[in-house]
Parts: C-alpha cells; structure tokens; sequence
C-alpha cells in the first residue's frame, strides 16, 4: 500500500477513535470530577495527588499576566490551577458537555471573564492567540506517539518563542497505570504506556528541552520549553 494511502487510513482510524472518545467524555462530563469516589469509576488514584504535583511544576513557570492554553481542558481542573496564580487561559476539548461543567465551575467567580474555552480538537488548534504556557494533560495516554507528535506539532505553531508546556504520560512503573489501561480497555479504549526512556528521547526528537519531570499519581509529568527559544 502506498505511503499516502496508510498516512489517510490511520488519519480516519485515528478520527474514529477520537470520536469514540467524545462520545464518552460526553455520556461522562458530569460525574468526571468524581471519578475514584465512587464504586465503579474509571479511576484507580484521587485527582488531588496529580493536582498537588502539577502545582509543584507550576512553582517552577515564570509566569504572571501571560496567556495559557489548555489542550483537552475536559472541566478545567488545570487551567483553573494555573489561573489561579494569574493570566488569561484559553481552552478547548471535543466534548461540549465537559466544557458545559467547566463553565458552571466558574459562573459567577472572578474567574469567568480571564476564561475563553471551546469546543476543538488537539489535531487542528484554531486559536489566533500565541501563549506563554501549554497545558495538556491526560490526552497523551490515549494516543500512540505519531498521534502525539500531530498535537504537538499543533500546539507548537500557537506558541511564543519562550513559551513553556506541561505534559504527561502513564506512568510504566506504577502497578496502579495497568489497572487503569485495563479499566479503559473494558469501556473500548486504548491507553499507551512507553518506558521512561523511549518518552524522553521522543519528547527531544519533537524539538522539546526536558525542565523538569515528576511523578503525579500514575502520570510522569514533564515541563519543557523548545530548544532554540
């Protein structure tokens, strides 16, 4: 099969999926953030072991007035961590029913008018903004590497020079990250799990200097910057 041809299936294959994806996230958006409380849940760890990591990331941003970007925001839970520190974040997610929770989050708070988010897709980023910093966490886990360098190809063309980007990946050495993939598995999705070596060397193939990197749960989490800002 010519190359054309296997870069236009694994493009639909890869449509499919996300689509498959939305429709989850969209059946889910209101009991998300509960995820791990009660009996059932597709969670193995509480959200605020990743949530008290990812602010200790943050500790290491320069970062003021600038403008954040959240890739796959789903209800926010990062960017409203970052803006809690200052700036104006941007948003965007496939499903409009977690973006529909994120936005009760901050109705009525001094947040709602510092929050542009809506409704897009990690391969096509249609904001004209540039950012000073990039979020995107979770995403990763669902998708193998030739699908994560689109997204960071994408997120790279909306970046300052200096911007910054917070990122994670499964964690291979946590028994918890199995339980996890196979708990997505049941409900027909993929999770990807790469050793730590095989993550660094393509995070520095995609043009990315490694700042920082931690453990969060059963996610490694990695701040970076590109190599020639």
């Amino acid at each position: 099969m010519p190359t054309i041809y296997k870069q236009e299936r694994k493009y639909l294959l890869m449509d499919y999926y996300t689509k498959k994806l939305k429709d989850w996230y969209e059946q889910i958006a209101e009991r998300y953030d509960s995820w791990g409380t009660r009996d059932g849940e597709f969670s193995v760890a509480p959200i605020s072991e990743e949530v008290i990591q990812f602010n200790k990331l943050l500790d290491k941003v320069k970062l003021s007035d600038g403008k954040i970007l959240d890739v796959a925001t789903g209800t926010g839970t990062y960017l409203i961590e970052v803006l809690k520190r200052g700036g104006v974040g941007y948003g965007i997610d496939i499903s409009k029913n977690m973006i529909s929770v994120l936005k009760k989050k901050i109705k009525n708070s001094h947040l709602e008018s510092r929050i542009n988010v809506k409704i897009g897709n990690a391969a096509e980023i249609t904001f004209k903004e540039r950012f000073d910093l990039i979020l995107c966490i979770g995403l990763f886990d669902y998708y193998d590497f030739d699908e994560v360098k689109v997204f960071l190809q994408n997120m790279k063309k909306v970046a300052k020079k200096d911007c910054q980007f917070i990122v994670d990946f499964p964690n291979k050495n946590k028994k918890e990250t199995y339980t996890f993939q196979e708990k997505e598995r049941s409900v027909g999705h993929e999770v990807f799990i790469h050793k730590p070596e095989e993550i660094l060397s393509f995070l520095k193939k995609q043009g990315f200097n490694i700042l920082a990197q931690q453990e969060a749960g059963i996610e490694t989490q990695f701040l970076l910057k590109l190599k020639d800002s």
